[in-house]
């Protein structure tokens, strides 16, 4: 089961309208990215605390955070070397 979530600003703040001069907004990005979770069948929850008017910046910063996030949760972990990565020690 997917499931995303995408927070801008921190609860009870008033976040001004993020947009670029092309009007492109965030509504672009939480599409594209609740696909990709849906694909990906994974949950994805972004949260940006310090929104920048520039949406650019804001974009930026999620996208590589979320690569980050792939890099770290594809890593092996050598704690877990030669055993399955399952509390079942199988993997069906």
């Amino acid at each position: 089961r997917s499931f995303f979530t995408l927070a801008v600003g921190l609860p009870g703040e008033n976040v001004p309208a993020i947009k670029d001069q092309e009007n492109y907004s965030m509504k672009y990005l939480e599409h594209f990215l609740e696909s990709f979770a849906n694909g990906l069948g994974a949950t994805v929850n972004v949260r940006i605390e310090n929104p920048d008017e520039d949406l650019h910046t804001n974009i930026e910063t999620v996208f590589k955070s979320l690569g980050q996030a792939l890099d770290q949760a594809t890593q092996i972990d050598p704690r877990r070397e030669g055993r399955v990565p399952s509390t079942k020690g199988i993997i069906d």
